[in-house]
């Protein structure tokens, strides 16, 4: 089960990583909001707020590198003697 768990944490993407960081901060600073909404009606509207301020973030990709071209080299041919 434990194996399970480690597998599922490594395979999360970045998009998933980010909305749980975003969410611990907004759960962390809105204390005092939670107390007020409760538990159920604060949660709907943290995972609304998350899904607003993620849209359109899109994960950055690997950078390709750059395939330098090899300039043709110039064949110096032998001198044909007679």
């Amino acid at each position: 089960m434990l194996k399970r768990k480690q597998a599922a944490e490594k395979n999360k993407s970045p998009k998933h990583l980010l909305i749980e960081d975003i969410s611990s901060v907004l759960n962390t600073a809105l204390i005092k909001l939670k107390e007020d909404l409760g538990e159920k009606k604060f949660e709907k509207r943290i995972k609304k707020a998350v899904k607003i301020l993620i849209h359109g973030i899109k994960p950055a990709l690997p950078k390709k590198k750059a395939v330098k071209k090899k300039s043709p080299t110039k064949v110096k041919r032998a001198a044909t003697g007679k």
